[in-house]
């Protein structure tokens, strides 16, 4: 069925008060123009802002060839599917030599989430390399892998040094 006054689904898309109908638009558009890569990812951030994970998931896998690795791992990463993440993380970590301190957040986020701790701790000497944004995203999952392994003294350190969190601690 075609509309009469023949408007671009993408425009109906985002002119729509209603998520399941932008949905449904975007779809539609993605159906017609499967390259349009722009369509790919507002389809996976609505299934993903509505709750559709699993939607979302296979949207992921069936366009996957259309996606760049890292814009696959952040999408792996933000649909919980860790493993599948950290494997496209350690690849583009392991090839990209030229700035690993700014890509290392997913990649820490990753072991965090797979309780990779001895992961994480190998990776402490970046930390001091790391800009302060990353070391305030970062500081807690270096703390927590210290905890695990019964470095409480350290694992303080990251979250009361001054260039990370400031977090108040009665001792």
């Amino acid at each position: 069925v075609r509309f009469p006054l023949r408007i671009p689904d993408t425009v109906l898309a985002k002119a729509s008060q209603n998520p399941c109908l932008s949905l449904y638009f975007l779809q539609r558009y993605l159906r017609d123009n499967p390259d349009s890569k722009s369509t790919i990812q507002s389809v996976l951030e609505l299934n993903s802002r509505m709750g559709y994970l699993d939607s979302a998931r296979g949207i992921l896998i069936a366009y996957s060839s259309k996606l760049s690795e890292l814009e696959k791992g952040k999408w792996y990463e933000q649909l919980g599917e860790w493993e599948k993440a950290l494997e496209i993380f350690e690849k583009q970590f392991q090839e990209d030599s030229t700035d690993k301190i700014n890509d290392i957040t997913a990649l820490i986020q990753c072991y965090a989430h797979l309780e990779m701790w001895d992961k994480i701790r190998g990776l402490e000497n970046l930390f001091d390399k790391m800009p302060l944004n990353a070391k305030k995203e970062n500081a807690l999952w270096f703390s927590c892998a210290e905890y695990h392994n019964n470095n409480i003294e350290k694992a303080l350190e990251f979250l009361l040094n001054d260039n990370n969190i400031n977090i108040n601690i009665d001792t």
